[in-house]
This record gives structure tokens, sequence and C-alpha cells, in this order.
């Protein structure tokens, strides 16, 4: 989020006449459809035989779980999740 308050991104939406919102509301819209998201998959995935693929990394310290997900019927259809853990 911190990437909206630099001049570029800002200038530029301006520019197109659609200014960017703050970084407090962008935030408010994020976890809203983080959470639309979370309860389409659990919809998506109800009594079905799924499967997960997980796997870690560390770049420069930071460390990151990025997680697939999908039916076992439907292969060609999965989910990507990706979280960033913070260290310190």
């Amino acid at each position: 989020m911190h990437e909206l308050r630099k001049n570029h991104p800002k200038s530029l939406f301006q520019d197109l006449g659609d200014p960017l919102a703050s970084e407090t509301t962008c935030r408010a819209k994020v976890g809203k459809f983080a959470e639309e998201e979370a309860l389409q998959l659990q919809e998506y995935s109800k009594n079905q035989e799924m499967f997960m693929v997980v796997d870690d990394s560390d770049i420069d310290g930071t460390q990151f779980l990025n997680i697939l997900v999908g039916k076992l019927t439907v292969h060609e259809k999965a989910y990507v999740c990706n979280l960033r853990i913070f260290v310190g």
C-alpha cells in the first residue's frame, strides 16, 4: 500500500481523471475483497476432494509461504494463495 504514496502513480491517476483513494480506504477494500474471495473459495471447495501444494521461500530475509489449492476433479483450475511473513 505504501507504493500508492509515491508521486508517479498518484500523478498518473490524477492525469487520467481518476485520483487514487487514500491508503486507509484501499486497505479496507483489500480486506473486504480477501474476505469475499475466501467465502467463494470455501463454497467452491465444499464437499470436494482437494489437493494442496505448499512451498516456502526466503528472499532477502523475508519469508514467503505459497499455497496452490484446487479440486482433484478439475486439475486445470487452481488457486494460489501467498503469505508474506515479516520477521522482526
